[in-house]
């Protein structure tokens, strides 16, 4: 019983780490996509009545920035369903004790 709470607990912390590198890498592109955007504005077209958009070029940026907040919101939601699965095994390992004690 404790082996498979731990190995909850260990799916749970490589789930948060795969988490925090995907938004370590969102953080990073953002970053350089302003750095290069401030230098010369590359991939930036005046679209009528809406101002600056984004070219061609920038929209495979967009494409790629749409797949990383895929991959974050599934990641997110296997680490819910881990916390919830977590939530459930404590409780049935809390529950036949605690229903012996009375």
């Amino acid at each position: 019983e404790v082996v498979l709470l731990e190995t909850i607990w260990d799916l749970h912390d490589k789930v948060s780490d795969a988490i925090h590198a995907l938004s370590r890498a969102h953080f990073l592109r953002a970053v350089r996509r302003r750095a290069s955007a401030s230098a010369s504005a590359p991939g930036l077209v005046h679209v009528k009545g809406r101002g600056l958009g984004l070219g061609a070029r920038g929209g495979d940026e967009v494409v790629a920035l749409a797949a990383l907040a895929e991959e974050d919101r599934s990641l997110h939601a296997i680490r819910a369903a881990l916390e919830d699965l977590e939530d459930q095994f404590e409780c049935f390992l809390v529950s036949p004790s605690h229903q012996a004690s009375h």
